[in-house]
């Protein structure tokens, strides 16, 4: 009976692929369809391999004017920059390799996902809870701020937060807050497929302790509405509880609130953090943890961080 030995398998060596340098390149231009009738915008880019220890240059350009003709075509003026273009389409610095910096590592976080509407109450339901009457509730029913009411008028509403408490604590300190989340919480929170959301149906979706930790004796805090098409940044009071959809930053200096609105700030949050749609997206990873806040090594005096703050709390 013959015996067969396998072969050792055949040694392979697999080459690191070479990286792609951008050497052309125009973000946004315009592209109409004559046959169809679409007009569009489109990105072209040209690229060829370089060697990873050099910098390549590349021409970028960008449409300064667009005129449309009288068959429906598209005449463009074209404005150049030269230098390395990177992933976003753009010549400058590389915000986007920015490391996160640990002086600002712990002082931003999302608001609270609360995982249910029963959870917010009008300013009458409130009442009726015992807000107002019954000392010591404002502690459990706090205001609330969600995008729209930063961004427009604030809603009024309230919201009840009883982290910490065990059901029965709840059940027997706070009775008509435990009856009113039993009515509106429960039902949904019954059918959830997650365990922990489903067995701690009287608390909020995440609690977010890391939140509460950074916020924790101060007496406001600074917030922005995550996605939005113009990014504006105030002062909430600490009583005030941020939605989900907000990012709260830990610190009630307006020299803060004054960098962070500034237009350098404005710049660098567009270029670190992404887009929904046509709408800018605050990523406080990559937009707030990677920003170098100005130091003394900058030319801050004492007098221009006083101007700074002094015009950020007007």
């Amino acid at each position: 009976m013959k015996s067969f030995v396998t072969p050792p398998p055949r040694k392979t060596t697999i080459q690191a692929p070479q990286p792609i340098a951008i050497v052309f390149a125009i973000a946004d231009h315009p592209w109409v369809d004559n046959a169809n009738g679409a007009a569009v915008r489109i990105a072209m880019t040209v690229g060829r391999r370089s060697d990873p220890a050099s910098t390549t240059e590349g021409r970028l350009l960008s449409v300064t004017r667009e005129e449309t003709g009288e068959y429906g075509e598209v005449d463009v003026a074209l404005a150049e920059k030269l230098g390395q273009i990177h992933a976003d389409l753009s010549v400058g610095a590389n915000v986007a390799t920015a490391l996160g910096l640990q002086a600002t590592s712990k002082l931003s976080n999302r608001g609270h996902e609360l995982g249910s509407a029963g959870f917010i109450v009008t300013p009458q339901t409130s009442e009726a809870l015992g807000f107002g009457s019954v000392k010591g509730l404002e502690r459990y029913i706090r205001e609330y701020r969600n995008g729209r009411d930063l961004t427009d008028s604030p809603r009024g509403v309230k919201v009840i937060d009883v982290n910490g408490l065990t059901e029965e604590q709840l059940r027997t300190n706070l009775p008509t807050i435990y009856q009113h989340l039993f009515e509106r919480v429960k039902p949904v929170r019954d059918v959830n497929r997650m365990d922990s959301v489903r067995e701690n149906w009287w608390l909020h979706r995440r609690a977010r302790e890391d939140l509460r930790a950074s916020l924790a004796g101060l007496p406001r805090y600074i917030a922005t509405v995550e996605t939005a098409k113009h990014r504006t940044f105030q002062f909430l009071d600490a009583s005030i509880l941020p939605d989900n959809k907000l990012i709260a930053i830990a610190t009630a200096d307006a020299f803060d609130l004054g960098i962070l609105s500034s237009h350098l700030h404005g710049l660098w949050a567009l270029a670190a953090g992404s887009t929904l749609e046509d709408r800018p997206v605050y990523v406080k990873t990559t937009c707030f943890e990677t920003f170098p806040f100005p130091g003394d090594d900058t030319g801050l005096t004492p007098a221009l961080r006083s101007s700074i703050a002094s015009l950020a709390e007007q």
